[in-house]
């Protein structure tokens, strides 16, 4: 993962003042830190969806077949992004290049690292820089942090009818988030009741995290969020253990966004 020095950290402290000159500045900063590689090549980025969530339930069948394999190592830098796993036996998130299975376990979430299973839905991405954002404030729900997002991308003139991927680190004072793991004997036809029963529900509280989100247009909601949400979110925690799709955050102040530079 790449960060910015000095001059894209000062430059970027201006992301709260919104201004016309901002997405100026911010590319000027980018080129003027890295004078010896072109701008276009900074700016690469590629984000990709392989299925689509909500055809489990439009057609109740749960089944995919996209090797997770197959997005890692693109060529934008190290690959990011969540789903979950074929016949919903565990969420997928990826993150720094690494794949990590969640699932309920009898104690807790049960979390492995392996990138050899199929994925039922995939959203995934890289850029080959991500800009940190200090964050000073906390975040209080994800409407909250929806809402600023959608200020984020409009501030630096992205195309919000398409998908883009964004990541946070932070500590979480709570947080939310399911595992789901479907009964590979049950082959009935799938439903949002049944995919209601496959997942757990847990808590954390205090503990740092890793999140990768995406931003989802009108157009695109259900492909890879659910039919009514801009943005959906995954973490994993600093020591690997926990992981999962979240529902609920609170998140304390002096966290970083990190932000695709397409």
């Amino acid at each position: 993962m790449r960060t910015e020095n000095f001059t894209q950290k000062f430059c970027l402290a201006w992301h709260t003042v919104k201004t016309g000159v901002f997405c100026t500045v911010f590319v000027l900063c980018l080129t003027l830190s890295f004078p010896n590689q072109a701008t276009a090549q900074l700016m690469t980025c590629a984000f990709h969806v392989q299925g689509d969530r909500q055809s489990m339930f439009r057609t109740g069948r749960i089944e995919g077949n996209f090797p997770i394999s197959r997005s890692m190592n693109m060529r934008e830098g190290e690959t990011y992004g969540y789903g979950q796993v074929n016949r919903l036996l565990g969420d997928i998130i990826i993150y720094d290049g690494v794949s990590y299975i969640a699932v309920p376990g009898i104690a807790g979430v049960e979390v492995t690292q392996r990138d050899d299973l199929n994925a039922l839905f995939l959203a995934y991405g890289a850029s080959r820089v991500w800009s940190e954002i200090p964050l000073e404030r906390d975040f209080e729900g994800l409407r909250e942090v929806e809402n600023f997002i959608a200020d984020m991308a409009e501030e630096l003139n992205m195309d919000m009818s398409q998908m883009f991927l964004f990541r946070i680190e932070g500590e979480a004072k709570y947080l939310r988030f399911s595992a789901i793991h479907h009964d590979p004997a049950d082959t009935s036809r799938h439903t949002l009741g049944r995919h209601e029963v496959a997942k757990r529900y847990f808590t954390l509280k205090n503990e740092p995290v890793k999140i990768i989100g995406a931003w989802s247009s009108e157009e695109n909601w259900g492909r890879y969020t659910a039919r009514s949400e801009h943005i959906r979110m995954y973490f994993i925690n600093e020591n690997g253990d926990k992981a999962g799709h979240i529902h609920d955050i609170r998140l304390e102040e002096n966290a970083n966004l990190y932000w695709p530079n397409c």
